[in-house]
């Protein structure tokens, strides 16, 4: 049973459950493959950003044609990247929207992708489609020099690499 049959058979008219699968559809698309990118929202961001590790995250939205078209490439960027970590802020959300507007990316222009490795975020890319080869290059340039953690994460510029650590 398909889930167009089902939503059918559940009195759904046929458009809705159609406009349904489709929004449904664009979300998962759009949503990181990779297991370990962290949504992040108006909420959460301090927390996750602000420790000692080096974040890439990406601003994007559903609605914004590059967008969907740019999300494979980040996908593909995050596979070939290793000791950083990621972040996804969906501007869609409300709390995606807010923080979107704290890090004026959508001033800059979306999709957008900063670079944490020190206090202050560095623009990656913002507003035009990137190959994810271009994404993970200029990514991988930028932590030329900073230590690692013992479990291979990068840390941020003049985070003390403890005791063990590369």
């Amino acid at each position: 049973r398909t889930p167009l049959r089902a939503a059918r058979r559940q009195g759904v008219p046929m458009a809705r459950a159609l406009a349904l699968l489709l929004g449904a559809s664009i979300a998962a698309s759009l949503a990181p493959s990779h297991a370990s990118v962290v949504e992040l929202d108006i909420d959460n961001y301090d927390a996750a950003v602000g420790d000692d590790h080096v974040w890439a995250v990406e601003i994007s939205s559903s609605r914004c044609e590059t967008c969907r078209e740019f999300a494979p490439q980040w996908s593909g960027a995050v596979e070939q990247l290793e000791g950083v970590k990621f972040g996804h802020v969906n501007v869609d959300e409300q709390g995606g929207k807010a923080l979107a507007k704290k890090l004026k990316a959508l001033q800059e222009g979306i999709p957008n992708v900063k670079l944490y490795k020190s206090s202050t975020p560095v623009t990656i890319s913002s507003g035009s489609m990137r190959t994810s080869d271009w994404l993970a290059g200029e990514i991988s340039k930028r932590l030329q020099g900073l230590a690692k953690d013992e479990g291979g994460l990068y840390l941020k510029a003049g985070a003390a690499a403890g005791k063990g650590e590369l």
